[in-house]
């Protein structure tokens, strides 16, 4: 035991000493109280509220993420101090001396500041964005990198080629403004109000854009790799040309986008509302889209391959031509949906409703259709190759020119309406017609001849009836 505790204390003796986020220097903190000089001081996360440092001398001292919330700080020395994420609310600056201190995303909203207050130009501007606001002002190519302008009204104003690089945006109102280039990489811009925005070309990498109002804004040819949009209001927002890349968009009212010919391969757009959206020519590759809402969305021409489209709600989209190779299509109401030509090849289409459906010409190979209702479809030309119609309902449905081999048809129930009994689960009807076929259906290709049946005798002939006696 002895041994044991003694190895424990050798262990941690060896380790770093790493200071808790919240650990504050109790030496540093009564020397500052008693003296109020503290230079170079290790206040990191202190609760300073209120207090009172006139002419205190806190040069070089990390005040990261301190309270300073109502401190009088009036002609004090915080030359190269760092207050990175310090609270300021309400603090007395007049005549504090803050050159090359380091103010990112520290909070100035309320802060008292003069002409006599030393303050860099980007925090001085911070600090008037904050308290009085930049409705209409032009900023255009301004060094803004990790200020705070949390909650700050900038509607209209024009903010081309700045830099905004990690900067707190939360809550801003940007509505009509003009971001056409601006760098907002890594920027928080949670529940912000960018409403009829020009983000043309704007960089938004890995940029959080979470419940954000981007309505009919303009989002072309902007850098959204790693955004997280989730839960953004994008109705009738302009997407074309965007990278989008590891993008989040789940739950996202995407309603009436445009997003024609994007990358959206592998995309989260689970619960995401696309009714009315263009996704025309787009790559929907492995996207997740359970859940999602795609009622007349226009889908034309795009790859789903892939992708899982569990539970969506997908009635009058336009899917002619897509390609949906290993979509996942399961349960899904396909009732007289034109598919023709479409690319099906693995797709997970069991106990879909495709009653009505226009599947001719399409790719089913190796497609799982069973327990699918095909009641009256239009599998013309079709290739069937591989194709599982275990327990399918193919009453009515024209199957002229399908190709047709290795197909599991065992218990499905044929366009005449009679079900194919398979000897054992899983039995395929390789290479030979449909037995029981509707009148007029053709005999599927390459099915081989039956023999024909053997003539059947004639039947002797009957003796003639005796004619009826004349009654005259």
């Amino acid at each position: 035991m002895r041994q044991h505790a003694l190895l424990i204390a050798v262990l941690l003796t060896a380790l770093p000493f790493v200071p808790s986020a919240r650990a504050v220097s109790q030496g540093d903190m009564k020397r500052l109280q008693v003296t109020r000089q503290c230079v170079g001081c290790d206040l990191q996360s202190a609760n300073l509220e209120n207090i009172y440092l006139r002419n205190a001398n806190l040069k070089r001292a990390d005040l990261r993420n301190a309270n300073l919330k109502g401190a009088d700080l009036r002609d004090a020395y915080l030359r190269n101090a760092n207050l990175e994420g310090a609270d300021l609310f309400g603090a007395n600056l007049e005549g504090a001396d803050l050159g090359g201190a380091n103010l990112t995303v520290a909070n100035l909203r309320g802060t008292k500041i003069n002409k006599e207050t030393t303050l860099e130009d980007k925090w001085r501007l911070a600090w008037a964005l904050v308290n009085e606001g930049g409705v209409g002002q032009d900023l255009s190519g301004v060094d803004l990198t990790g200020v705070n302008l949390r909650n700050a009204n900038l509607l209209g104003a024009k903010l081309d080629g700045a830099n905004l690089t990690g900067a707190n945006l939360e809550g801003t109102i940007l509505s009509t403004s003009s971001l056409n280039g601006t760098n907002l990489n890594r920027a928080s811009l949670f529940i912000s109000d960018l409403r009829e925005t020009n983000l043309e070309s704007a960089n938004l990498q890995e940029t959080s854009l979470n419940s954000a109002d981007l309505r009919n804004s303009d989002l072309g040819g902007t850098n959204l790799s790693s955004t997280n949009l989730s839960n953004a209001f994008l109705t009738s927002t302009n997407f074309v040309g965007a990278t989008i890349s590891g993008a989040n968009f789940k739950g996202a009212d995407l309603t009436g986008a445009n997003l024609s010919g994007t990358n959206l391969s592998g995309i989260n757009l689970v619960f995401a509302n696309l009714q009315n959206t263009n996704l025309t020519s787009t790559n929907l590759r492995n996207a997740a889209l359970e859940g999602s809402d795609l009622r007349n969305a226009n889908l034309r021409d795009a790859q789903l391959g892939d992708t899982s489209l569990e539970g969506a709600k997908i009635r009058g989209i336009t899917i002619a031509g897509t390609d949906l190779a290993g979509a996942n299509l399961s349960g899904l109401d396909l009732r007289n949906y034109d598919l023709r030509g479409t690319n099906l090849t693995n797709a997970n289409l069991s106990g879909a409703n495709l009653s009505g459906a226009n599947l001719s010409g399409a790719n089913l190979t190796r497609a799982n259709l069973s327990d699918a209702n095909l009641k009256n479809a239009n599998l013309t030309q079709a290739n069937l190759t591989s194709t599982d119609l275990s327990n399918a309902d193919l009453t009515g449905a024209r199957l002229g020119g399908i190709r047709f081999n290795a197909t599991n048809l065992c218990g499905a129930t044929l366009p005449n309406g009679k079900q194919r009994v398979c000897s054992g689960r899983g039995s395929s009807n390789s290479g030979s017609s449909l037995p029981g076929s509707v009148p007029g259906a053709p005999e599927l290709p390459n099915a081989p001849a039956l023999p024909s049946a053997p003539a059947a005798p004639s039947a002797p002939a009957l003796p003639s009836a005796p004619a009826p006696p004349k009654l005259f």
